[in-house]
């Protein structure tokens, strides 16, 4: 799987899913399983984390099963963001 595959799935299937609670998201590919990190400025909406199980289902369907058969959603909740491997999204934040 190419870095430019995954990031164009990816975007395609967060159109429409990000919220204003989101402030970032990260993706890790390099090593299986994928993983989706999705940070949160506060404890999410039970809609919230159905965008992220829509976004995570996305992606997979834009891959063959011996590519991705699983995404591992990781939120967290008010934490310091880490990326992974590359950033998806990455809101501004006023100092």
């Amino acid at each position: 799987m190419e870095r430019k595959d995954i990031l164009l799935s990816a975007q395609r299937a967060m159109l429409g899913a990000v919220t204003t609670n989101m402030q970032a998201i990260a993706i890790g590919y390099k090593k299986m399983p994928v993983i989706l990190r999705v940070y949160f400025k506060t404890q999410p909406t039970e809609d919230e984390c159905e965008l992220v199980k829509e976004i995570t289902t996305e992606i997979v369907a834009d891959f063959n099963e011996k590519e991705i058969t699983y995404i591992k959603e990781e939120i967290f909740v008010a934490q310091k963001l880490e990326c992974l491997d590359d950033w998806l999204y990455l809101q501004h934040v006023n100092i």
